[in-house]
């Protein structure tokens, strides 16, 4: 099979200040984040990126083979650079966790710029509402791996 990999990339742009809901999954769709130590490294990881200005989370889920993750991108990095710079440290933690683990991510990942104040609620929404649709819990409140800022910048 041909890697089109290259098409997810046609069409990027990285704007600074720009909201994105970006989904990262896991290589071969393994279920790495079905392990709690596994889903804490990428947490903390993304709270991180927050804490040192790149980015700033408004919601995220971990499911457990992949990741959506919704963000306003600072401008100390560019949009592929962020998502390298989460994944290479997700990765590389993981493994000094567990060094028999296989590849955590895939080579690319999914973006989409949210453009108003609406789409941002319905991204918001959509996030954290991803492990009810997916029939893993019946309420979000019983999922334990997500988190969502409000449309007035306070946590749920």
């Amino acid at each position: 099979m041909v890697n089109q990999s290259y098409l997810l990339r046609k069409g990027r742009c990285s704007i600074a200040n720009q909201i994105y809901l970006v989904t990262c999954c896991c290589h071969q769709r393994k279920t790495h984040f079905l392990r709690m130590q596994f889903t804490k490294i990428i947490i903390n990881e993304l709270f991180y990126s927050d804490h040192l200005e790149f980015s700033k989370t408004y919601a995220m889920v971990v499911m457990p083979d992949h990741l959506h993750w919704l963000f306003q991108l600072n401008r100390k990095l560019d949009l592929s650079q962020l998502i390298g710079r989460i994944k290479a440290n997700t990765s590389r933690n993981i493994h000094k966790f567990s060094p028999e683990a296989d590849r955590i991510w895939q080579t690319n990942f999914h973006d989409r710029a949210i453009r108003s104040e609406e789409r941002v609620e319905a991204a918001i929404k959509y996030v954290i509402n991803n492990p009810v649709r997916a029939g893993l819990v019946k309420s979000i409140y019983d999922y334990p791996y997500w988190y969502a800022l409000n449309t007035k910048g306070s946590p749920l």
